[in-house]
């Protein structure tokens, strides 16, 4: 890890909401980064958090999930991890540029910018992505997506990564997407 990337490790990254969504939920992901310095070894703990952004639909869970895998598929997100059990849809590696599900990267995952250019139009940005869906309260169902973002500059020599918070976007198009497929169920 090259000396100026490690002060970002101490401040994490934080997540944006969308203003759409509701019901976030939050999981914090602990971390232990270690670097040499001069006189011996540095541990530094940081957490990374990310918000999972959620759609309720008046449906059982089976069914949500049914109309989840649907929207992945409508959307052109390609699918690594499929878990009936657990009713989750995702791909814990998914390596993506300029575009995902339509939409630009820049709307997608907050990487910074350089000269006014948002860094996830120009980034190779990889991406752990996962919906899953669960009984609500009222008996019907919640679908919840959670983004977490690393990018890194494919023009710069080596593979120091920077982390990248979510817009929300990506979450609230998978969201309306599976509304939009029950509507017209």
């Amino acid at each position: 890890m090259n000396r100026a990337a490690w002060p970002l490790l101490l401040f994490g990254a934080a997540c944006a909401s969308h203003p759409g969504a509701t019901d976030p939920e939050t999981a914090v992901t602990p971390m232990t980064t270690g670097f040499v310095a001069i006189g011996g070894t540095t541990n530094i703990e940081t957490t990374t958090s990310s918000i999972a952004l959620s759609t309720t639909l008046p449906v059982a869970p089976d069914s949500a999930y049914t109309l989840l895998k649907a929207a992945y598929a409508k959307l052109d997100i390609p699918i690594a991890k499929l878990d009936a059990s657990s009713r989750s849809v995702g791909n814990e590696v998914l390596k993506v540029r300029r575009r995902l599900a339509g939409v630009p990267m820049q709307n997608i995952v907050d990487c910074g910018a350089k000269l006014g250019i948002a860094n996830a139009e120009t980034w190779d940005i990889e991406m752990n992505l996962l919906s899953f869906v669960s009984p609500d309260a009222k008996g019907g169902s919640k679908v919840s997506t959670r983004i977490q973002a690393l990018g890194h500059d494919p023009l710069v020599s080596g593979r120091d990564l920077s982390p990248c918070t979510t817009r929300g976007d990506l979450e609230a198009k998978i969201g309306n997407t599976v509304k939009l497929l029950f509507v017209r169920k």
